[in-house]
């Protein structure tokens, strides 16, 4: 869960909670310090400066504000500003954890891709399947279904009509003989 403090947004806790005490820090430093004295401020700007006393971006920010000060004080030689050193150690924390995350996101991907072309080299297969058993089946098939049907019945009505055929001609010739015995 994201935290606030002093304006920057930790969405580590570990860090928000070191802002924090920096923070804490910084207001006890400004209550004690007397700005109108920039020797002063220069004094405890170099101490902050060589202790690293500040990792978070609240700290850099009040060192840079300080430092600031004590170049626009013309009581104070330039020379004797110490440059912000940053360590990169929350940066590099936070892009190890983020390196993390991205890795187990691709891997997560890298899994769903397989099973997806898997899947998809498996239904191409079965289509294949069916086509080459389609074309080679001289079964009844769908497409021709209807034709044979049309044909069965039609030779069926053939065979129906030669029996009917053949069975008038019977009755007639029964019924002939009949007529000449009486």
């Amino acid at each position: 869960m994201a935290e606030l403090v002093d304006g920057f947004l930790f969405e580590d806790e570990d860090l928000a909670n070191e802002a924090r005490k920096e923070a804490e820090g910084i207001q006890y430093v400004n209550s004690r310090m007397d700005y109108e004295k920039p020797a002063q401020v220069l004094n405890v700007y170099q101490k902050m400066i060589k202790s690293r006393m500040f990792q978070t971006q609240v700290g850099f920010t009040y060192l840079k504000n300080l430092q600031d000060y004590l170049r626009n004080s013309p009581e104070i030689d330039k020379v004797e500003i110490l440059a912000i050193p940053i360590t990169g150690r929350i940066e590099v924390k936070e892009t190890a954890e983020r390196a993390k995350k991205i890795d187990a996101k691709i891997k997560k991907h890298n899994k769903f891709l397989f099973a997806s072309v898997a899947g998809n080299f498996i239904l191409l297969l079965a289509v294949l399947a069916m086509m080459i058993i389609a074309a080679s089946a001289g079964s009844t098939t769908i497409i021709n279904y209807e034709n044979k049907l049309i044909d069965k019945y039609t030779y069926w009505q053939m065979e129906l009509e030669e029996r009917a055929a053949q069975l008038d001609a019977r009755e007639h010739e029964l019924d002939l003989r009949e007529s000449l015995s009486e």
